[in-house]
């Protein structure tokens, strides 16, 4: 059994872009609803993993929400963080693992990403 997610709260999200191929190669096994230019890109493989924007011309994503947690998520974050890694922008994200037992704030800049531990 995984330890996961109970919740993934974006407290920031800034001009987060992914080439629409990256997103894909990465997370594998999607399902993908486009209506115009919104797009939705959700992973198999977690109970909750949805990864949500707009797609341009360039078939590039501009990220505008993500949803993760539940069943899978401990045994996929690292699936999340290789697709952050392909990106360009910014992210600031509170995640709360198995309903409080820990915590911690992921940064991501242009691909960079960094994890700590949150004290209360």
């Amino acid at each position: 059994m995984s330890y996961n997610i109970s919740a993934f709260n974006i407290k920031k999200i800034e001009d987060l872009k992914i080439p629409l191929l990256d997103a894909i190669r990465t997370l594998k096994d999607v399902s993908i609803k486009l209506t115009g230019e919104n797009i939705t890109i959700s992973a198999e493989l977690v109970k909750s993993f949805d990864c949500s924007g707009h797609l341009d011309n360039n078939n590039i994503i501009t990220i505008t929400e993500i949803d993760f947690g539940g069943e899978g998520s401990g045994n996929s974050w690292e699936l999340l963080i290789k697709m952050l890694k392909k990106t360009t922008g910014k992210l600031s994200a509170i995640v709360v693992w198995e309903g409080g037992d820990s915590l911690g704030k992921l940064s991501v800049v242009n691909g960079v990403i960094t994890e700590t531990e949150v004290d209360l």
